[in-house]
Order: structure tokens, then sequence, then C-alpha cells
């Protein structure tokens, strides 16, 4: 995945889209819970990146916070505002994109998230598991 945080914009690579693909079309409940903890935390923090993730929303895939956040760049839910290094351990500093939900999006989130039954006391409790 390719980020440029000045013009906003955000290439996929195709061989990326078609595991954002896959997985979609055979983990989609996994997908959608790992979209909704990102942009839960996104609304609460302001700004995240993938490596906020945490193993208990992830299980054993080691792309599903990856292919969350290509997920909602690509709907538009979330985007590139800068560069950080990782906040995960196991990215050993790799710089990854630092992202925000667009302030013109935050009412779309809030619907893509009530749509998959995140109400709010259940975000409250997603949010007090992983955070």
């Amino acid at each position: 995945m390719t980020a440029q945080p000045n013009s906003m914009s955000t290439t996929l690579e195709p061989a990326f889209l078609r595991t954002l693909i896959l997985v979609t079309s055979f983990r989609g409940d996994d997908m959608d819970r790992a979209c909704a903890f990102l942009l839960l935390l996104a609304m609460k923090l302001g700004q995240i990146d993938a490596g906020m993730m945490p193993a208990e929303i992830c299980g054993e895939s080691k792309t599903m916070a990856g292919c969350a956040v290509a997920s909602l760049l690509t709907q538009k839910l979330l985007e590139p505002i800068g560069r950080v290094r990782s906040s995960s351990p196991l990215a050993n500093g790799r710089k990854v994109s630092l992202l925000s939900i667009p302030a013109n999006r935050m009412a779309t989130a809030r619907t893509w998230l009530a749509q998959r039954g995140y109400t709010t006391e259940t975000a409250q409790l997603e949010m007090n598991i992983a955070v």
C-alpha cells in the first residue's frame, strides 16, 4: 500500500487488492470487527495507525490490520494524514500511515458502525477490551 499524505490519495497494488477481496469474502466477520475497531479507535483518539490493533482483534491473521486499513481507505472512512513509526513493537520501528476519519465522513463512519450492530454499548465494550 502506498500513501501520499500531501495529496491525500492512496494507491493499492493489484496483488494487495486481491488479498483484500479474499479476506473480505472469506473472513467477512473478522474484517468487519477489525474495521469497526479501527473506526472506534479513530473516533476516540483522533489519529491512529494500524499497529494499534491488538492481537485479540486480528486473531491469527498477519494481514488483517493492513486489510482493514486498506478497506477503510478505499471506502474513504479513513484518510492518511502523515507517516509515523508504527506503534506495534512487531513492526521494528517501520514507518506506517497515520490515519484519521475525515471530518466530512464522521456521520458515514457512525452509520457504517450502526449497520453492523456496533451501538454505543458494544463500542464501549470493544474499546475497554482492546485499549
